[in-house]
């Protein structure tokens, strides 16, 4: 028996030197054992996948599955474009069931973290498995976008084939979750959405059942917004089309985020962020605030709150919506940033130099310093997520360099915890609070506030004692004190006064001594 990169098993029988074969095993064969009787035979494939196989009539009996994130690395890592890798690793979950979607080679894994079993899993890209043609390599589709939306009832995926000889090939299916059978099933399919080239971000919005809408953000610097049509005479099923197009300035569109109640679309367009109602495609707002004139790599609305958290590739800040301003900033190489969804706290990934492994920081938008600290002692991740639970709280699985998933368990990681003043009280704030200020600010760096990219801590800490300790900020709101122009001639006046006054007695005392 002998077998490989072809997922084919060949059988070969030395007495009459014929062979049979057993083909579409799903994946390259890596191994293959025999039991004692020669009545049964096993195939371990680099999908994790374990085939038992009767030798009498060549059928497979039972399968066995593992997490099959692994089989498809040598198609991300020789992929051409870094959008690729990027989104072809991420790891999704399916909001029905809470379990952990997996992108493989040409399916999506539903992966039951809990009872660590396979539930089911879903064809994306219906072709052939063809290793090769000669000695060259042939480029295969990659599963690289997969969301859900809010209620599980709808799920859309990109695949997309990128080939040196032809241009990039991608396809948008939709899929509608079937009752009776328990399964996706495929509603529409969309070729090329975006043109010929990639698609860089979608999203579902959180609106009810009756109008879901779905929005992409491509290459052609172009965001679609996709609604769902009523059945017809002419189309008695359900379908999605293109409802509208728009676009920015003509600027690179990046991540799209919607909030909790549907009405506005943040779409990222290089520095800015850009809010749109997507019922009638009319710009709301821009917020433009990027140190350095970064590009926005990951942005969200954190759900229950009016926040919108971005990251470029050295900053990290949190935007206000009721103020449309930046509430704070921090210089931080931020790697990933995820939200919590039973909570409104979020989670940035922090790869360090210092020593193999990295760090996560958790926050709260409503403070600008991290609530705790995790040093993972690990081989770098190379992606991270938040996996809710109903009956705990929501716990950290990420994957790591060598593409297997590990769940974090918080007590046993090296735990660095920072206060927060808004929770604790004066006394505990009065025991060491620049200890702890400084050990954050050793591994990441200052603060970078709003008001200047040089403020620090300090000075934005005592600003606000101050103001506390003012009687007139108990008394008075800001919007009845008196304008800082009124007095600050008068103010201005009084001193200039009090140093003539000063210089003429100077004069004065000089005019005796002289005629002394």
């Amino acid at each position: 028996m002998s077998g490989g990169e072809e997922a084919v098993l060949v059988i070969w029988q030395i007495e009459t030197r014929k062979k049979s074969f057993i083909p579409r095993l799903g994946a390259p064969i890596q191994s293959i054992s025999i039991n004692g009787s020669n009545t049964l035979f096993a195939t371990y494939l680099e999908d994790s996948t374990i085939h038992i196989i009767t030798s009498s009539d060549m059928n497979i009996k039972q399968t066995f599955s593992g997490i099959k994130m692994a089989s498809f690395k040598e198609n991300i890592l020789s992929a051409e474009s870094p959008v690729i890798y990027k989104q072809a690793v991420e790891l999704v979950v399916e909001p029905r069931h809470n379990f952990l979607v997996t992108k493989c080679e040409r399916s999506l894994q539903f992966y039951d973290i809990k009872n660590q079993k396979m539930s089911n899993e879903l064809n994306v890209v219906s072709r052939n498995y063809i290793s090769r043609i000669e000695d060259e390599k042939i480029r295969k589709p990659i599963i690289t976008l997969a969301v859900f939306s809010a209620n599980g009832k709808w799920l859309a995926t990109v695949d997309t084939r990128e080939d040196k000889y032809f241009p990039i090939e991608t396809s948008l299916k939709i899929w509608q979750f079937d009752e009776d059978i328990q399964e996706y099933v495929q509603n529409t399919q969309i070729d090329n959405p975006h043109g010929k080239g990639f698609v860089h971000s979608m999203k579902f919005n959180n609106s009810t059942e009756n109008t879901p809408l779905l929005v992409t953000t491509g290459q052609d610097r172009k965001f679609k917004i996709w609604q769902l049509n009523e059945p017809t005479k002419n189309n008695p099923s359900y379908s999605w089309n293109c409802r509208s197009v728009c676009e920015y300035k003509n600027k690179k569109l990046g991540e799209v985020s919607f909030s909790d109640d549907g009405s506005v679309l943040a779409v990222v367009a290089e520095q800015e962020i850009s809010l749109w109602n997507p019922y009638n495609n009319t710009l709301q707002y821009v917020l433009s605030y990027s140190p350095q004139r970064e590009p926005i790599l990951n942005m969200h609305f954190i759900p229950n709150t009016y926040y919108i958290v971005a990251n470029s590739n050295n900053y990290l800040y949190v935007w206000s919506l009721l103020t449309c301003t930046v509430c704070w900033c921090y210089r931080l190489s931020v790697d990933q940033l995820v939200l919590d969804p039973y909570t409104n706290q979020f989670m940035v990934g922090v790869k360090s130099k210092d020593f193999e492994g990295f760090y996560l920081l958790i926050f709260d938008p409503n403070y600008y310093f991290p609530l705790s600290c995790f040093r993972v002692n690990d081989k770098p991740y190379r992606s991270l997520i938040y996996l809710p639970d109903k009956e705990e709280d929501s716990f950290v699985l990420y994957m790591s360099d060598d593409f297997s998933l590990k769940l974090l368990n918080r007590s046993k990681s090296e735990m660095l915890q920072f206060t927060n003043s808004k929770v604790t009280n004066d006394a505990e704030n009065a025991a060491n609070p620049e200890a702890q200020q400084e050990l954050f600010n050793s591994m990441f760096g200052k603060i970078s506030l709003n008001d200047s990219e040089d403020t620090t801590v300090t000075r934005k800490t005592t600003k606000k004692k101050t103001l506390d300790k003012s009687p007139f900020a108990t008394i008075l709101s800001s919007h009845i004190l008196v304008s800082l122009a009124t007095p600050f001639e008068v103010f201005m006046n009084n001193c200039m006064d009090k140093n003539e006054v000063i210089a003429k007695e100077e004069e004065k005392k000089y005019v005796i001594k002289s005629n002394l």
